[in-house]
């Protein structure tokens, strides 16, 4: 099971690139994973519990060990070949 939590900033741009997103985590993991969408503007004391200062961040919380990313939601294949190693 893979866990990832996404901190990112909410406009028009970030939703079409989250759901292209999660279609390329649908497509291309094997495995099940959840992600939780945290916008960091709605939610900012997340943010600072997790040390997140650039968005959009993936940490990828299980399997271990966990991984921290910030990414570029235009580079989804590359991000899934990331969090999978």
């Amino acid at each position: 099971m893979y866990k990832f939590r996404l901190f990112y900033v909410a406009n028009k741009s970030s939703e079409s690139k989250i759901a292209a997103f999660k279609e390329s985590l649908q497509a291309n993991m094997i495995e099940p994973w959840d992600l939780e969408l945290i916008d960091v503007m709605e939610k900012p004391e997340i943010a600072a519990e997790n040390n997140i200062f650039a968005t959009p961040t993936l940490i990828r919380n299980l399997p271990e060990p966990v991984k921290k990313l910030i990414i570029d939601l235009t580079k989804l294949n590359d991000i899934v070949l990331q969090l999978t190693k």
